[in-house]
C-alpha cells in the first residue's frame, strides 16, 4: 500500500503540473478576448509555465515528505544497501582476479590438508589479540575437518614487534617449523614482548637454529614476502587483522566456529548444486 501510495504521489504531481499548465493556457487565451495585453514571447511563456510547474511539483513532494518522513530514512537506507552490494561485488571481484596470489604461492604457510576441498585464508598479526582469539577456533576447525586447508599470511601492521615476529615466523618456515613456531607465538603473545632477543630464545627452546634464524629473518627472500603480503592485503581493503577470506568472501575480524563451518557448508553445497567434484 505504502509503496502505491508513493507512485500515486507522483502521478498525482505530473497530473497537477499538466492541468496547471492547461488551465495557464485557458485562462491567457479568455483574457485575450475581452482585454488588450502586452504581447510575450512563446518563449518566456514557457520560462515561467516551466518555474511554476517546479514550483507546483515541490510543494507536492515537500508536503509529502513532512507527512510520511520515513521515505527520506527508507532512501537512505536503500542507497546505503546499493552502496554495500556493489562494494561485495567489488571485493568478490578482486578476490576472483587474485586468486592465484591468495591460494597458488609456493611461499606461502599452509596448514591442514594440502588439497584441502575447502581453502580458508588468514591474514594475521602476530601482536593482534583477535588473531590470539581467533587461533584456536582455527586449530579446531582443521582438528575436526580434514579437507580443509588454511593459508597464512603474516601481514604486521601493529608496529615494530609484528614485523620482527613475522619475519622470525617466516624463517622459522624456511626450517621447517613455520608451524610450531606461530603457535608458540599465539601462547606467549600476553606474557612476552616480541624482541629480536626473545624471538631467538624461542627459536631455540623450539629445536631451531637461532643462529641462522637471524640470518634468514632479514633475509630479501623474507623482506619480500612480507610486502607482497601487504600489497595483496591492500588490494583487497583489507586493512585489520584477523581478515580470513572463505570462498570469494571476506571475513573481517574475529568469526566464530559456527560461522566458520557454515561458510564451509555454503561451498560445498554450491559445488554439489554444480555437480563438482573436489
Amino acid at each position: 500500500m505504502k509503496h502505491f501510495l508513493q507512485h500515486s504521489i507522483y502521478l498525482f504531481a505530473a497530473f497537477a503540473i499538466v492541468s496547471s499548465s492547461t488551465l495557464f493556457a485557458a485562462g491567457t487565451s479568455r483574457a485575450a478576448e475581452t482585454v488588450v495585453v502586452p504581447k510575450i514571447s512563446t518563449a518566456a511563456k514557457k520560462k515561467t509555465t516551466s518555474r511554476e510547474q517546479r514550483r507546483t511539483f515541490e510543494k507536492i513532494i515537500r508536503e509529502y515528505i513532512l507527512n510520511h518522513p520515513e521515505v527520506v530514512t527508507q532512501a537512505i537506507q536503500l542507497s546505503r544497501a546499493r552502496q554495500e552490494a556493489r562494494e561485495r561485488r567489488g571485493l568478490q571481484q578482486a578476490i576472483t582476479t587474485r586468486s592465484n596470489q591468495l591460494v597458488n604461492d609456493p611461499d606461502a604457510p599452509i596448514r591442514g590438508n594440502p588439497n584441502g576441498d575447502v581453502t580458508i585464508v588468514e591474514f594475521l598479526d602476530y601482536r593482534c589479540g583477535y588473531c590470539r582469539r581467533a587461533h584456536p577456533i582455527v586449530n579446531a576447525l582443521l582438528e575436526k575437518d580434514d579437507k580443509v586447508r588454511i593459508i597464512y599470511k603474516d601481514i604486521p601492521i601493529l608496529g615494530d614487534e609484528s614485523m620482527l615476529s613475522a619475519r622470525a615466523a617466516l624463517a622459522a618456515q624456511k626450517q621447517g617449523k613455520y608451524m610450531e613456531f606461530h603457535d608458540a607465538l599465539f601462547v606467549r603473545q600476553s606474557r612476552m614482548s616480541f624482541t629480536e632477543s626473545n624471538l631467538l630464545d624461542l627459536a631455540a627452546e623450539l629445536e631451531l637454529d637461532a643462529n641462522q634464524m637471524k640470518v634468514d629473518m632479514y633475509g630479501d627472500d623474507v623482506t619480500e614476502q612480507i610486502a607482497k603480503n601487504l600489497r595483496l592485503a591492500s588490494s583487497l581493503s583489507i586493512s585489520g587483522t584477523p581478515s580470513f577470506i572463505v570462498g570469494d568472501k571476506i571475513v573481517p575480524g574475529l568469526a566464530s566456529y559456527q560461522q566458520f563451518t557454515d561458510m564451509i557448508a555454503e561451498i560445498r553445497g554450491a559445488y554439489a548444486n554444480a555437480g563438482v567434484k573436489k
